[in-house]
């Protein structure tokens, strides 16, 4: 249920003085019964001519406040007058603004002119998260209020944005608890939205360390086989143990050797270094047709 500020007792309020103060009790109804939706969008009501009329000849400060109250259920709250054409006798109020009274049609409702202090500082707490993810919400809310005179402590006022009402409390107002905020420099702040709920707190992950490249080798290394299984001869026959130790000795022997540079095998001037240990010019035996061999040396 949306509730208002509480009255005190109309009792208990000092007695208003005609001559210096407007007063006056009016059937309240909604922007329905006078073809007028847009005073919805605001906190402006509709009072009779006569009451404009009462209204100049005390010369009332502008603009216009007014505290508008139940006094069945000591209610009240504050607003504007946006025009002076409803019929003697009623007023027209915007929809949200009699829930806030708990009003109903034609109920009565007593409406005194107040002049406000202007307020400098107000405090909103959205009824829903939906409020606050609109694309910049506090410009969306200063743009709204433009349609409002005053606002009070207390008081849930409605803001339509995309042809939705979007319930918003005022927790707070400064310097008073009910101020004019026409043609008034106020700092605007929020509080979580009533059906905010905080997040889980996340818990970090934990990262096992991860090992180095060179482990991950020496890993796969011990548990890498080449060439696995058994040897075959060609004859068919099976390789005996011996034979396969020899076999495994000699891969192992060249797996470990250095793998061959050309670089480092280069022979100067195209002729390898041993070829002059070797060589021998003209060294051998001739043979003769008369089969004598002649040595040569």
């Amino acid at each position: 249920s949306i509730r208002s500020i509480p009255m005190f007792g109309l009792g208990g309020q000092r007695p208003i003085n005609p001559n210096t103060a407007f007063m006056d009790t009016y059937d309240a109804f909604s922007a329905a019964f006078c073809g007028k939706p847009e005073i919805n969008k605001g906190n402006k009501i509709i009072l009779p001519p006569s009451a404009l009329q009462r209204l100049a000849r005390l010369k009332v400060t502008y603009p216009m406040t007014f505290m508008i109250s139940n006094p069945t259920l000591a209610l009240k709250t504050y607003c504007g007058v946006l025009e002076f054409i409803a019929e003697e006798g009623r007023c027209y109020l915007p929809y949200w603004m009699m829930n806030n009274l708990l009003l109903e049609e034609g109920s009565n409702v007593i409406v005194v002119n107040k002049k406000l202090p202007r307020g400098n500082f107000v405090m909103f707490q959205p009824h829903e998260t939906a409020f606050i993810n609109l694309p910049n919400p506090k410009a969306i809310l200063e743009d709204a209020l433009i349609k409002y005179s005053c606002i009070a402590k207390g008081d849930v006022i409605c803001i339509n944005y995309n042809n939705r009402d979007y319930n918003i409390n005022v927790c707070d107002t400064k310097p008073a608890d009910a101020i004019c905020i026409v043609e008034a420099d106020i700092n605007v702040d929020f509080k979580p939205p009533l059906d905010y709920v905080e997040p889980p707190p996340t818990q970090k992950a934990v990262v096992a360390p991860q090992p180095t490249i060179q482990k991950n080798l020496k890993v796969i290394e011990s548990q890498h086989s080449a060439f696995p299984g058994k040897g075959a001869r060609i004859d068919g026959k099976n390789i005996t143990t011996a034979q396969q130790k020899k076999l495994m000795a000699n891969f192992d022997e060249d797996a470990n050797k250095e793998p061959y540079d050309p670089r480092k095998h280069r022979c100067p001037k195209g002729i390898h270094p041993n070829a002059y240990k070797t060589f021998a010019a003209f060294v051998g035996k001739g043979t003769k047709l008369g089969k004598q061999t002649c040595q040569y040396s």
